[in-house]
């Protein structure tokens, strides 16, 4: 910054410092949208809907959620429910149409894999459980609702109680144990959750001293996965007693694979916000120490800073640290 101003007009070192965040974080959504564009030649994926949500989103997260469906994922129950074409129940169970959920599984029984019309049901519950959980309104609900009324609670593991009492060998358990005997049995909102609560919990979790975990209301996320996947209208009665299984579907993958997704990324944004807060405090405290009076007893101090092509820089300062005079002086320049 010192010696460059005539290229960055003028900006300090703290105002660089944000114009280099700021460029790293468009760095990485442009890397992440370029990565996200070729993923989705490569699947052959040409709707105009999902290209537009990639092409014009503003934030890391929001081109997550619209890759989630996208995403090659160890074989999950729902892949084991497409092999047995079940997806296709699926379907059927979020259309308008005659017949009851049992004449529309009957089908599907094979006296195999699919014993049972529950059995059929199950594995299309377990495609429509994958579908909501990957729908992007959904994610977008559910994020809302862990950051406006979310609440972290923390609990002593049994390795943690044991090290709580003194019961292990492991020092650095029983160090980390009593470091943290405040969030024993803690709970408090997210948004009020301070950067050096999250690094004692945090490392306390690594540490399998604290189970941490994050309640928040799945209500929303709920109601915009039933809307996304009926068409719009979340209270469309499905005849045939469909509405309930597509219900209870929905209810079960927002609970078993939604909400753990969103609260890992919570914690994560959490972590990384108390590191740079953290980061941030130290730094003014290291400030406030390097501007100390350096000298006992206290004198008058005058700082050089050496150049050859601007001049050095010359500065007073009193007994208490207050700035007198400030100064240039320009070296003759030596031919070598």
């Amino acid at each position: 910054a010192r010696y460059r101003k005539e290229r960055t007009q003028g900006l300090d070192e703290l105002q660089l410092r944000c114009v280099e965040k700021a460029a790293r974080r468009y760095e990485a959504l442009e890397a992440k949208r370029a990565s996200a564009l070729d993923a989705l030649q490569k699947l052959e994926i040409r709707d105009a809907d999902v290209l537009r949500a990639v092409t014009s989103a503003s934030t890391l997260e929001a081109i997550e959620d619209v890759m989630q469906k996208f995403r090659t994922k160890a074989t999950s129950r729902a892949d084991r429910a497409r092999s047995l074409k079940c997806d296709a129940l699926a379907e059927a169970l979020i259309r308008d149409g005659p017949g009851g959920i049992e004449s529309l599984a009957r089908p599907y029984v094979n006296g195999d894999a699919i014993k049972t019309v529950d059995d059929a049901l199950k594995f299309a519950k377990d495609v429509l459980a994958e579908r909501a959980a990957n729908e992007t309104a959904a994610r977008a609900a559910a994020r809302s609702a862990i950051w406006s009324y979310g609440a972290l609670a923390c609990a002593l593991t049994a390795d943690g109680k044991a090290a709580a009492s003194g019961k292990v060998e492991d020092k650095t358990m029983k160090k980390i144990a009593d470091a943290v005997r405040d969030y024993y049995e803690f709970s408090a909102p997210m948004r009020r959750i301070k950067p050096h609560q999250t690094l004692a919990i945090m490392r306390a979790e690594n540490a399998k001293v604290l189970r941490v975990k994050i309640d928040f209301d799945l209500k929303g996320a709920t109601s915009a996965a039933m809307k996304a996947l009926l068409g719009g209208d979340q209270n469309r009665r499905l005849g045939g007693g469909r509405y309930g299984v597509v219900r209870d579907a929905v209810e079960d993958g927002i609970k078993r694979l939604l909400a753990p997704s969103i609260e890992r990324e919570a914690k994560g944004k959490l972590k990384a916000e108390a590191m740079e807060r953290a980061i941030g405090d130290f730094g003014a405290n290291l400030r406030a120490l390097l501007l100390q009076a350096p000298l006992k007893p206290a004198s008058c101090v005058l700082g050089v800073d050496p150049a050859y092509r601007t001049g050095c820089k010359l500065a007073v300062v009193d007994e208490r640290g207050q700035l007198l005079d400030t100064g240039v002086v320009r070296l003759p320049q030596i031919e070598s």
